[in-house]
């Protein structure tokens, strides 16, 4: 949690920088030469900037003061480009070796790798090492472990190259432990010919008696040999051939023949074929083949008779072939069948065989069609049921007379405004008969009124009609209107401007009164007038900056309406104020604010520092840990000058150790050493090295002596550091006393 809120509180600081010039920009910024005041940097998107004036109420706002500059400073990253430190816009291009890389942790994707990867948004960057495995622990089990200072752990079983023997107990080379048991005697044996063979062990004295060859199986050309020491003994049988397979006799069609394999024998043996049955080919032919060596004997198909519908028969396999005759046809026409009568369809029959498609078709009997009965009407004729048929004149109809009309009279009825009338007339009981004859309604008489519209106080009514001859009209009165009242409410008023109480106005056209009540019974000319009470001033108190947030002056506002009276400045976040990284737990490391102790801590950047062929130790150049040693102390006085690189000098001195201490110079940046090649010069107080030789010493361990000057209480040297593919660059020195 705490590093998270460092990390808020940072990001926090990067963008009041960016929002905010700084006290410096403001001082080096050209005066605006119409309001005098400092003018704020603006970046032109090329890597330069230019000046306008920030003060907002001047004539002269936005437009450019003086000549454009180049952006400088600021450090470029993995994924962008130095930020200006005047117009605080990135300029030029990403530094691809300015990563912020993350732990080492295990390779997901290679156990024999540990991996670290840029934690900046957009690189991706990626690193790997093989683990650096401490020593090996014997887990009793016929196992050991490594451990790398990654977490990462790996098992494996005891191994010895030479394994072991009957006089040899192997031995684990990682883990240096004995492991398994000796092993059995490996005995060999020695031939003697036809006496038998004598045992012997390969790794020891260790020999048996004479022993008698055994086993194996004697063959026509060999006699057997020894299951134990694989040497031929004895007589060959003449009769226990190697055949190979049956094959036909070139010599004698009639028969196959099989030869021993084995070199110097010749033993020959012949038998007759053996055939299977005849199989028709499907093309005219058929074949027989010798189930022992697989010749083919093959002839065409021949005897048998064919018929109109069977194939001819083959008088040697039995099989059909060729093509049946087919049928020498005669052709007859079709007859229909009717309702009292047989038929059939056009038939054809052979001339050679009884073949015939003829099919008699059934007389149809009547298709009958049922119909319904009808009464006779007053003007139309009607039927009992009957019955039809479909395919012939076959019916059962008989017809009914026609009635005539029931006649029933009625009397005549006059018209009037809104509704019809007719005359006498006549209809029938029995049907829709009829003299009935309409006469169509007389309609309304009209006389037109005009309309009148209603007021706030009296009725109207719409334009409407009225009947001279009925009581017809479409008169509708409409109500007075009464006040339409619209609330204008209450203004308070503020600290500079009146307000005014609650009023309401009729909003009908032609009206528009006021009133100081919503029933509108007072009446008004103006609403009431409420007046401006002025400010209530109160201090805003100054505020300190910390590390991480901005302070303000001291300032004013009106507690009432809020308005700013005195504005407070801001005052920027001091920033953190970080000591030297230190030492915290086994190969972690940390530093702290010496404002507000916020401490960062991350795991140390370890290197194997090679003391001649045999010895070495893991050293981190940014706080001088050790691992399994007493830690290196900082040279807080060292000064380094000449092509130095981005971030701070680590210097570091050891203890005594032997006749001799260890000096160690790096550059670091963020808790990381910093990855550089070039040439620079270290200035060391001289009582630290005061009688000693410096010798350098190489990544391999070798070593060569370095020169140095003593200059007023100062001892100087210069270092090399090379160009390399290691994530940092560090130098390690002896003073030998």
């Amino acid at each position: 949690m705490k590093k998270l809120l460092g990390a808020l509180a940072l990001f926090a600081l990067a963008l009041v920088l960016v929002l905010v010039p700084s006290a410096d920009a403001k001082a080096d910024s050209p005066a605006c030469p119409v309001c005098n005041e400092p003018c704020s940097a603006v970046s032109n998107g090329d890597d330069t900037h230019h000046w306008v004036c920030s003060n907002g109420d001047c004539t002269g706002y936005q437009n450019t003061v003086g000549s454009p500059g180049d952006c400088s400073g600021g450090t470029a990253t993995c994924v962008s480009g130095p930020v200006c430190d005047v117009c605080h816009a990135e300029y030029d291009k990403a530094n691809p070796d300015n990563h912020d890389w993350s732990e080492w942790t295990p390779d997901p994707g290679n156990t024999a790798n540990h991996v670290r990867v840029c934690r900046r948004n957009g690189c991706g960057a990626k690193e790997t090492q093989p683990h650096l495995f401490g020593s090996w622990q014997d887990n009793g089990d016929g196992t050991h472990t490594g451990t790398c200072a990654c977490g990462a752990e790996i098992t494996e079983l005891h191994y010895d190259p030479w394994e072991g023997t009957c006089n040899y107990q192997p031995h684990c080379y990682k883990c240096n432990r004995d492991y398994g048991t000796v092993a059995d005697h490996e005995m060999y044996y020695e031939d003697r010919g036809e006496s038998g063979h004598k045992p012997q062990c390969y790794h020891c004295d260790l020999y048996f008696f004479l022993e008698s060859h055994s086993g194996g199986t004697a063959t026509c050309v060999s006699g057997p040999v020894c299951d134990v020491c694989h040497a031929e003994y004895g007589k060959a049988n003449p009769d226990n051939h190697d055949w190979g397979d049956w094959t036909p006799d070139p010599g004698n069609t009639a028969n196959h023949v099989r030869v021993c394999r084995r070199t110097g024998c010749g033993a020959k043996e012949a038998q007759t074929h053996l055939f299977g049955s005849w199989q028709d080919n499907g093309d005219g032919t058929h074949s027989r083949v010798c189930g022992v060596c697989d010749r083919t004997e093959a002839g065409a198909h021949s005897g048998g008779k064919a018929t109109c519908t069977e194939k001819a028969k083959c008088e040697v396999c039995e099989q059909e072939y060729g093509n049946p005759l087919g049928h020498d046809l005669i052709r007859h026409d079709a007859k229909a069948p009717t309702c009292t009568d047989i038929g059939w369809d056009a038939y054809d029959t052979c001339s050679r065989c009884d073949y015939s498609t003829y099919t008699e078709k059934a007389k149809l009997d009547h298709d009958l069609i049922h119909h319904d009965a009808q009464a006779a009407a007053c003007t139309e004729i009607g039927w009992a049921a009957y019955d039809t048929c479909s395919r012939c004149d076959y019916t059962t109809y008989a017809e009914k007379a026609t009635l005539g009309h029931d006649i029933v009279k009625h009397e005549a009825k006059a018209p009037t405004c809104s509704e019809i009338g007719w005359d006498a007339y006549e209809t029938c009981s029995r049907c829709d008969y009829t003299t009935y004859a309409e006469k169509a309604a007389l309609g309304h008489d009209i006389v037109k009124h005009e309309a009148k519209a209603p007021t706030c106080s009296e009725i109207g009514w719409d334009a409407y009609e009225t009947c001279s001859r009925c009581d017809y009209t479409t008169y509708a009165e409409k109500a007075a209107l009464g006040h339409s009242l619209k609330m204008t409410a209450k203004a308070e008023p503020t600290c500079t401007d009146p307000g005014t109480e609650a009023f309401w106005t009729c909003g009908r056209s032609g009206c528009g009164r006021l009133f100081s009540d919503a029933e509108g019974l007072h009446e008004i000319t103006v609403p009431a007038v409420l007046p401006a009470p002025g400010h209530t001033e109160t201090a805003d108190p100054a505020v300190d900056p910390t590390c991480t947030t901005a302070g303000l002056t001291e300032g004013s506002h009106c507690s009432v309406c809020e308005a700013v009276l005195t504005a407070q400045e801001e005052i920027p976040a001091l920033g953190h104020s970080y000591g030297s990284w230190k030492p915290s737990d086994r190969r972690w490391h940390a530093h702290s604010c010496f404002r507000c102790e916020d401490e960062t801590r991350i795991p140390c950047f370890l290197v194997t520092v090679q003391l001649g062929s045999e010895n070495s130790f893991l050293l981190c150049p940014v706080c001088g840990y050790r691992d399994e040693m007493e830690n290196m102390e900082a040279i807080r006085d060292a000064r380094i000058s000449g092509k130095k690189p981005d971030g701070n000098p680590a210097v570091f001195l050891s203890g005594p150790e032997e006749d001799f201490r260890l000096l160690s110079v790096a550059f670091e940046s963020e808790g990381k050493p910093v990855r550089f090649a070039g040439e620079v010069t270290v200035a060391l107080p001289a009582e630290l090295i005061s009688g000693c030789s410096l010798v350098l010493i190489a990544p391999d361990g070798t070593e060569s002596p370095v020169e140095y000057t003593v200059n007023d209480g100062w001892i100087e040297f210069t270092l090399s550091f090379p160009q390399d593919d290691q994530p940092g660059s560090v130098q390690v020195l002896k003073l030998i006393a």
